[in-house]
């Protein structure tokens, strides 16, 4: 299995990222050819994080081209906030059913905001 690091692009404004993490952006052609490599390598499984995966609009795209490589989509590094019913139905339509790893703060931590730059988040 392997683990593709997809971006530094969030949904919250996550004060621990460095400006480099926050800049770096992995473009849909060099994810392409990373799951090519891994085609290669024959890897058969595969971990999406990010800052957050979710965000991206490539997304379902980068998920179906590693279908079609016979590579499953095993987990999903997410903060959970773009996770809906839309979301998890075209999982269902792909018959997906990753592992989500939820970021998850604290209880009570998030009252100020000053993890994520954003109050009850």
């Amino acid at each position: 299995m392997a683990a593709e690091f997809l971006d530094g692009e969030i949904d919250l404004d996550c004060v621990f990222l460095t400006e480099e993490q926050r800049e770096f952006i992995v473009d849909t052609q060099t994810c392409l050819g990373i799951i090519d490599q891994m085609t290669e390598a024959e890897v058969f499984g595969v971990s999406f994080t990010g800052g957050e995966p979710l965000t991206r609009k490539d997304f379902w795209e980068l998920t179906d081209a590693c279908l079609e490589r016979g590579i499953w989509l095993q987990n999903i590094y997410t903060n959970g906030i773009l996770v809906d019913d839309a979301f998890l139905d075209k999982l269902e339509e792909r018959n997906l059913k990753p592992r989500f790893i939820i970021s998850f703060d604290g209880v009570g931590c998030q009252k100020d905001g000053k993890l994520r730059e954003l109050l009850g988040a």
